[in-house]
């Protein structure tokens, strides 16, 4: 697999699609980075350049997914959401830090461990479309998980959709579609200053970041336009199948 992506024309065409189905799924479910960080260490960056390159697609991803959106927020949510996302950047700025610094192989191993967790979590127990979660009394305890996600979001990313909706749903409330948009709309304002600090870091490939991140961006807006039909459940065993792949190759065991 590392040998066709790093082969220039069939590389950029796979990051393409890659970055399209992650983009959908990350925004109908969540864990599309689980799918496109170790899909750019075998295109031949290190740990921490595909760490940092994996932003630029997830910013527009995530962009892309927002304004679809948009048309069915209203603004009392949108400052909801912008309020939730200040909190995430303290975190992500020490996560950003720790990720730049740390040992390449270490990093390496921790995302491939996270991945093997992802593909776990797969089969864990889903919020559905009928249920409407949280209770304004556990409302103080968001705060705190907001900054320590944002501290996941800035070391890892991987996985972080899901936690942030589990969060958002548990401690604030709302239908999942409600909640949906708010994690789309909370990673896509911490990912902006994330980016930033990878980038000045030296840790992000421009050409293979834009190109995973042109497929993203319209997976990102069919995924939400798709998002209330919960379709990434369909793609649910492919997605475990190839992340276990991809958490065994990172770990070497073949």
């Amino acid at each position: 697999m590392a040998d066709i992506l790093t082969a220039p024309s069939v590389g950029a065409a796979l990051l393409f699609f890659i970055g399209m189905s992650a983009g959908a799924i990350n925004v109908m479910a969540g864990s599309g980075s689980a799918l496109t960080l170790p899909v750019l260490i075998f295109s031949g960056l290190d740990g921490s350049e595909a760490n940092g390159t994996n932003r630029l697609s997830i910013l527009i991803q995530n962009l892309a997914a927002s304004a679809s959106f948009s048309r069915e927020r209203s603004a009392a949510d949108i400052r909801e959401s912008l309020k939730y996302s200040v909190l995430t950047l303290p975190g992500m700025a020490c996560g950003v830090f720790v990720a730049v610094t740390i040992d390449d192989a270490i990093l390496t191993k921790i995302a491939a461990g996270v991945i093997l967790f992802v593909a776990v979590s797969m089969f864990f127990p889903s919020l559905t479309s009928e249920q409407s979660g949280g209770a304004a009394k556990n409302r103080l305890l968001l705060y705190p998980a907001l900054v320590a996600t944002g501290f996941y979001g800035g070391f890892i990313q991987v996985g972080v959709g899901i936690v942030i909706m589990g969060l958002l749903f548990h401690l604030a409330g709302g239908s999942i579609a409600s909640v949906n948009a708010r994690k789309v709309f909370i990673v896509m304002i911490y990912t902006a200053p994330a980016l930033a600090l990878f980038f000045l870091s030296g840790n992000v490939d421009l050409l293979k970041g834009l190109n995973l991140a042109a497929g993203s961006a319209m997976g990102g807006w069919w995924g939400a336009k798709l998002s209330v039909r919960r379709g990434a459940a369909a793609v649910r065993y492919f997605l475990v199948a190839a992340l276990v792949l991809s958490g065994l190759k990172l770990f070497e065991v073949f």
